[in-house]
């Protein structure tokens, strides 16, 4: 009997000391989808719409994409094709609901200029890839 304990005993410290696989999931927000950008010539603005992901990329071990409960935030960015991102956010969405379609209203559009935009989704420290459209104003 004493050595069914013992073994009992070794038994439930080695499962208690090995990782919890109900622990949170650390895997990055997929990216947004059916992203727009629409020129308004007589208001010389550029309104970006996109989707808001309801999932995480997907879990290359297992195959399972796992459901968002939040998005922290999605940053728009822009610039002229030829020329470095830059490190400033042009727009930030803050804590758009998984699913939402979220809209960014461009103010500062020149005419017959060519601009590139990159949207980004957060959920805490991690990012999704990058998504990306193109204009000609």
């Amino acid at each position: 009997m004493n050595k069914l304990h013992s073994i009992m005993a070794m038994l439930v410290t080695i499962l208690f000391s090995m990782p919890s696989f109900a622990q949170e999931q650390k895997l990055n927000p997929e990216r947004v989808r059916n992203q727009e950008a629409v020129y308004n010539a007589s208001e010389k603005t550029v309104t970006i719409t996109a989707e808001a992901p309801t999932q995480t990329e997907y879990d290359w071990d297992t195959y399972v994409q796992y459901d968002l409960t939040h998005i922290s935030y999605i940053t728009i960015k822009r610039h002229f094709p030829g020329e470095e991102w830059p490190d400033e956010e042009l727009g930030r969405i803050n804590s758009p609901k998984p699913g939402a379609v979220i809209a960014f209203v461009d103010n500062n559009i020149e005419v017959d200029r060519q601009y590139e935009y990159s949207i980004t989704v957060f959920v805490d420290d991690l990012h999704s890839q990058q998504s990306y459209l193109q204009l000609y104003t």
